[in-house]
């Protein structure tokens, strides 16, 4: 075969390739290579073909073949992209180095090169990368759309819309920058253009996965959960792989009680089986057995942060005994703040596994011994239960920021208490073993003093009638909660109520609600739709519009429960079977307000009127209700982290005997 032969079926192969006709493509770089087992070209673009199909590992050894023989940008540039489908991020970051090393000028290097450091958490230097290629072309839709993420992740959010504006200007019909556009929108909580930017996304690329997801979050935060599930569903059908968007699907089992927590239950291990099994055995844990020994002990968190599950993780962080206990934290966050920072100076060891895939993260804590890992996310945004499913660890927990199981026969425990799952009721629904610590089973910690406002006075006292109030995420009031609401609302014909949490100023938000609202006879004049985008001092001040806070039902509310406890707003809540709708409970039994927490509608109701009709003690209960908090075993952080590390030992002990 003639160069010149070579030269023209190449030419033939290339245009079959990007066409799509891979298999008729593949012969032909393949009988190329039968004449010339050295042309570099022909192994370089069979490497692609195959990383396209989704055979990386054989990419990747076709791409470096092709190095060894000419070393070049482009394939540098391919071989970038290979390592980073195969998580090898190190490897990934190389690569691309070396592309725009040897190939300044090429754009997509650059792009490339940006889009792994992103992959890193390394956004500014990401952004600066994206900023580079958009020099060498102005026009570069997708540079422009990466560059809108870095942004977004840095927490520029103008300059993040406007990267992704460009994106779109410049290319109308792409897809991608439109739903990334949409979950910029929801993060900024302007979910009806969210809405409408994540359909149009859709209708450009039916088969793109993650505008399903990103549009079905963006309809669950404004409340319409049925359709925000039937959007996930459609986007999980185009991608059975998808671990999160399949993942989303069950947050339903929690906001709503339709299915039996068995049903629920069964589509988390399924989960499981698809998503964290892996196929090899797992090997046999070397840790010292000793039972008195130091033992360490690990935290695997998206959210070391300034986020829900840091207000009640630090407590623990900062009681932990370290003569007895060494702790690592395993971060999975991808934008840090000062919370995190603070974090990072109470545990021993800091890993950021943000970068790393699931089988390096496992490796990495097996080298690192821990003894007991801890999830602390559950079925949330950015967990790594595919970690735990490879079992790094001789013991396994979750804990605090899920409330349900996680499906997985690799989790060992499930971190509870007495009063959420008591004896006999909830061991059925959970595919790990329970350890039930003296309720509560969590520690909450105050916001700092200088963003903690004064307790105020009821301002019925003001205003002449009573107004009750919820700051929990709208996606939680849904019909149950509506239904129990309104008949409050009902028997109290002059109370108001006022909802807050981000998205309830869009729309979309509003009309869902004050329909729902108005199909029980409640006027839209009683109700006051309050948007979550205040600074966190100014979202506690907010407690001063509200006399009584109403829990969700079922899935109550923790943070926001313990909020308005602080800032002296008795809480009610109505109880059920399930741990998500029994939370409430055990935090306020914790402050001695059991007689404010019941088991159906009717008392609830009776519960409100009785608390509305006494102003007077309802003022006295609101001065009295920080201090009684303060000198709860809610706070009593010591105590907790004691009762915590005391269950620790003993899982570490039962493995160790076994």
């Amino acid at each position: 075969m003639s160069q010149h032969h070579i030269h023209r079926v190449m030419q033939q192969a290339v245009a079959l390739h990007q066409s799509g006709r891979f298999p008729e493509a593949e012969k032909i770089y393949r009988d190329v290579l039968a004449k010339d087992p050295r042309n570099a070209d022909a192994l370089q673009l069979l490497g692609l073909l195959a990383h396209q199909s989704g055979k990386n590992a054989e990419a990747a050894d076709l791409i470096n073949k092709a190095i060894t023989i000419r070393p070049r940008g482009e394939f540098f540039l391919n071989l970038g992209q290979v390592y980073r489908a195969l998580g090898r991020t190190a490897e990934a970051l190389e690569a691309c180095r070396r592309a725009v090393q040897m190939s300044p000028n090429i754009p997509e290097a650059w792009n490339n090169l940006g889009s792994i450091l992103k992959d890193a958490g390394k956004y500014a230097e990401a952004a600066a990368m994206f900023r580079k290629a958009i020099a060498l072309r102005a026009n570069y839709a997708v540079a422009h759309s990466n560059l809108g993420n870095a942004l977004a992740a840095l927490g520029d959010g103008a300059a993040a819309e406007a990267s992704l504006r460009d994106a779109i200007a410049h290319d109308p019909n792409y897809a991608e920058a439109h739903t990334n556009y949409c979950h910029l929108l929801t993060r900024l909580g302007r979910l009806d253009d969210a809405i409408a930017v994540g359909r149009r996304a859709i209708e450009l690329k039916p088969s793109l996965a993650v505008a399903y997801s990103n549009l079905g979050t963006a309809l669950h935060l404004q409340g319409w959960f049925d359709e925000g599930n039937a959007v996930y569903a459609r986007g999980a059908q185009l991608d059975p792989a998808n671990a999160r968007l399949h993942g989303n699907l069950l947050a339903g089992f929690n906001y709503r009680s339709t299915a039996t927590p068995q049903q629920a239950l069964e589509a988390h291990r399924e989960w499981s089986r698809r998503f964290a099994s892996v196929t090899t055995p797992i090997a046999p844990h070397a840790n010292d057995r000793s039972p008195d020994r130091k033992l360490r002990i690990g935290y695997v968190s998206p959210d070391l942060r300034r986020h829900s599950v840091a207000y009640f993780l630090e407590p623990i962080l900062t009681h932990h005994d370290r003569e007895k206990f060494e702790i690592t934290a395993y971060s999975n966050t991808e934008t840090a703040d000062d919370v995190t920072e603070r974090l990072r100076q109470k545990v021993d060891r800091w890993r950021d596994i943000l970068a790393i895939g699931d089988d390096q993260a496992a490796e990495l804590i097996r080298r690192d011994a821990i003894d007991v890992l801890i999830d602390l996310a559950g079925h949330t945004t950015g967990n790594r239960l595919a970690v735990f499913g490879r079992k790094p660890a001789p013991v396994q927990m979750t804990y605090l920021g899920y409330a349900n199981t996680t499906g997985l026969s690799t989790i060992d425990y499930r971190i509870a208490d007495d009063v959420t799952d008591p004896v006999g009721m909830t061991e059925t629904h959970y595919s790990e073993k329970l350890i039930r610590l003296p309720a509560p089973f969590l520690c909450y910690a105050p916001p700092e003093a200088h963003l903690t406002p004064d307790v105020v006075e009821p301002p019925m006292l003001r205003n002449g009638f009573v107004t009750f109030g919820s700051f929990n995420k709208a996606a939680k009031v849904g019909p149950e909660t509506i239904l129990l609401w309104s008949k409050v609302l009902q028997a109290l014909p002059s109370a108001r109520l006022i909802l807050k949490s981000r998205g309830l100023g869009s729309t979309g938000s509003g009309r869902r609600i004050i329909s729902s609202f108005a199909a029980h006879g409640i006027d839209a004049g009683r109700i006051k739709l309050v948007e979550a985008n205040q600074s966190l001092r100014d979202h506690l001040a907010a407690y001063g519009e509200v006399d009584i806070a109403l829990d969700t039902f079922p899935y109550h509310g923790t943070t926001t429960t313990c909020e308005a406890m602080w800032m002296g707003v008795p809480v009610i809540s109505r109880i059920g079977q399930t741990h998500v709708s029994r939370v409430g409970l055990t935090l306020l039994r914790s402050v001695g307000d059991d007689d404010l927490a019941v088991d159906s509608d009717d008392p609830f109701v009776t519960l409100a009127q009785r608390l509305a009709a006494d102003p007077n003690h309802l003022a006295v209960r609101r001065k009295a209700l920080r201090s009684r908090l303060s000198g709860s075993r809610l706070l009593d952080s010591i105590r907790i982290t004691r009762d915590i590390e005391l269950v620790l030992r003993q899982a570490f002990i039962s493995w160790s005997q076994s």
